[in-house]
């Protein structure tokens, strides 16, 4: 589970090594596993509009925000309390994130999940879809941490068919 690469160009396809992902800034990436390789699609953002508005910003940007859906995953382990908030836990401890408060954590009469991390000036949520096999995740990270840990720590875990999600330059 190496660290996260990133790609040569945000108009190519690349194969990359099983079990690797791939964070691109203010563009959209779905990520394919295989027993073999990972194949990375890149479509450009808003018709490169995003990238017009981040060249007017002088200073980098001390947010990113990562959005990621991870479909095919176990109905039963997205039902699993317990499982879910180790895994906030975890993933911000491999981040390197402080926690100012201890996770909530909370399963819906629905028998979706739901649950929170508050850190440092940040966050880590994500809302679990059981009949969906679905695990939406959000992660608020200042711009020295990395995101793509807490990506890996999920997915390491919850070992899931897909992982499609996107980053945002916030701030």
């Amino acid at each position: 589970w190496g660290s996260w690469l990133a790609a040569p160009s945000k108009r190519t396809a690349e194969v990359f090594p099983a079990r690797r992902f791939v964070l691109l800034r203010s563009s959209q990436f779905a990520v394919r596993s295989s027993q073999s390789a990972v194949r990375l699609i890149v479509i450009p953002a808003l018709n490169g509009y995003s990238d017009r508005m981040q060249s007017l910003q002088p200073e980098p940007s001390p947010y990113q925000h990562v959005l990621c859906d991870f479909s095919g995953v176990s109905s039963i382990k997205l039902r699993d309390v317990s499982l879910l908030t180790g895994l906030l836990i975890a993933g911000a401890g491999a981040a390197g994130f402080s926690s100012v408060a201890p996770p909530i954590v909370r399963k819906l009469p629905s028998e979706t999940v739901s649950g929170v991390l508050l850190l440092d000036g940040c966050h880590i949520a994500l809302h679990a879809l059981p009949d969906r096999e679905l695990l939406l995740l959000d992660v608020l990270a200042h711009a020295n941490h990395d995101p793509g840990k807490v990506i890996d720590v999920f997915a390491r875990r919850l070992a899931p068919s897909a992982i499609h999600g996107e980053t945002h330059l916030r701030g």
